[in-house]
């Protein structure tokens, strides 16, 4: 019988802020008499919330106490209490994410939606969730193909490339929908810094306190138009570099089909009667972008979610388990915002464990990561419990061991016996990377499977 976790996502992004929750059903996928292997088997959105634009204070400021009552009404609605969730992600993202109190706001935000919802941000996560959300992993997993989805929102551009189901890059820009605002009477209200530098050097005519010119601004959206194109190996632009956030693809292998989300898509995808409906060029650049090369050179796949993607995803594509084969300590749970420490040479535990814990905070905890071994033998577990027994002599914290391997529990089991003062948890069947963090939330009812979130570049 399938165990279930409620999991809340929470986007607020440039234009919009939405809350999504979704029911995560847990099963043994394990064969026979197999070692059981717990598995995430369907996810099921339960509640979407009401659109809401995202409130700001002023240019650099969101406005927490409103976006709180937002998410505070949309919890009554869906009759969910702050108890009920077992895990999710509250995200910021696009250009909220660079406002001045953003951490504050997640942290507020975190706290408020329970112990195991966590705060996350950055492009590269970003990106995932929101392509994860529309499905394009899932369509090259079918299709045996190479899928990029494009999230256009109102200020950012965020890319994954999805190779038969797996993730293989990302990239973001600043091209949305929201860089140029008008009021009712299509005066401009908003340019973004970046494309008053377009306009400045190209000597357009569009300006803020000035009427909307249709024709100045295709300009302007032809140039995004053409740095999205770039992007997957088609066509170029002077600009790339300037419109491009961190990083750009690097794929080696053919994108064949590529699918869009975020609310600029509603106009590639929809036939939009009144484009100027939203005071800004969103459905406008979505028009041109449907008549770009990039929908003549790449074959389009339908999106499962357009202006939803990016919050369905963090509701429902963010966590991971661990589960069976674990080895815990109840009182240390629920553990937020892990710091990874990635031992790469296992046959040197001590010396590059010694060498990495310098880089964090004394008395910071930490989550040791390894890749361990495939059925490992008695004398192969007590020698890695052995290394890393010894490895943590100065370290005063708790012992949070990942492997990769199916050996948490057999490990745990292992360190607790050289090291029977420390209180250990010990996981498996999760890979991370330097530079991540985890969440490791309460164990479910039947105590034998831990929900786990791994967030990469918090903030960039």
């Amino acid at each position: 019988m399938a165990e279930t976790l409620l999991s809340v996502g929470i986007d607020i992004g440039t234009s919009t802020t939405q809350l999504v929750f979704s029911k995560l059903y847990i099963e043994n996928v394990a064969a026979g008499y197999s070692v059981p292997k717990m598995a995430i088997t369907n996810k099921e959105i339960i509640y979407k919330s009401d659109i809401h634009f995202t409130p700001l204070k002023s240019a650099t400021e969101i406005d927490a106490d409103a976006v709180l009552k937002i998410i505070q009404a949309e919890y009554a609605k869906a009759g969910i209490s702050i108890k009920d969730t077992d895990t999710g992600a509250v995200i910021i993202t696009g250009e909220t994410a660079r406002k001045e109190n953003a951490k504050a706001v997640l942290e507020a935000m975190s706290a408020f939606s329970g112990d195991f919802v966590v705060a996350t941000a950055g492009a590269d996560l970003e990106s995932i969730i929101s392509g994860k959300g529309a499905g394009a992993d899932l369509f090259s997993k079918e299709r045996h193909t190479i899928c990029a989805n494009f999230d256009i929102g109102g200020g950012t551009t965020n890319i994954a490339v999805f190779n038969r189901g797996k993730t293989q890059d990302t990239a973001c820009f600043d091209i949305g929908g929201r860089l140029i605002r008008f009021d009712t009477q299509r005066k401009i209200t908003y340019i973004s810094p970046k494309i008053k530098q377009i306009i400045q050097s190209e000597h357009f005519g569009l300006s803020e306190g000035n009427l909307f010119d249709i024709k100045e601004a295709e300009k302007i959206m032809d140039i995004m138009v053409d740095v999205l194109c770039q992007s997957v190996g088609i066509g170029s632009s002077p600009y790339f570099q300037l419109l491009m956030t961190h990083k750009g693809i690097t794929a080696d292998q053919k994108i064949e089909y590529i699918s869009f989300s975020g609310g600029v898509a509603e106009g590639i995808y929809k036939n939009v009667e009144n484009p100027y409906a939203f005071g800004d060029i969103g459905l406008l650049l979505g028009k041109k972008i449907k008549e770009s090369a990039l929908c003549r050179e790449f074959k389009l796949a339908k999106s499962r979610e357009t202006i939803r993607a990016t919050v369905v995803g963090a509701g429902s594509h963010t966590t991971e388990i661990s589960g069976s084969t674990i080895y815990y300590t109840p009182s240390l749970l629920p553990l937020k915002s892990l710091p990874v420490l990635k031992i790469q040479d296992e046959t040197h535990i001590r010396e590059e464990f010694c060498e990495k814990i310098k880089w964090f905070e004394p008395g910071q905890t930490i989550a040791i990561s390894l890749k361990g071994k495939n059925s490992p033998s008695f004398s192969d577990l007590s020698k890695t419990a052995e290394d890393i027994s010894n490895a943590v002599q100065s370290y005063n914290g708790p012992i949070i061991a990942v492997f990769e391997e199916d050996m948490g529990k057999a490990m745990g089991y292992a360190l607790q016996q050289k090291l029977p003062n420390r209180k250990i948890i010990s996981i498996d069947n999760i890979r991370l990377q330097e530079g991540d963090y985890i969440d490791i939330g309460n164990p479910t009812q039947t105590g034998n499977i831990l929900p786990v979130i791994v967030k990469t570049l918090l903030f960039q």
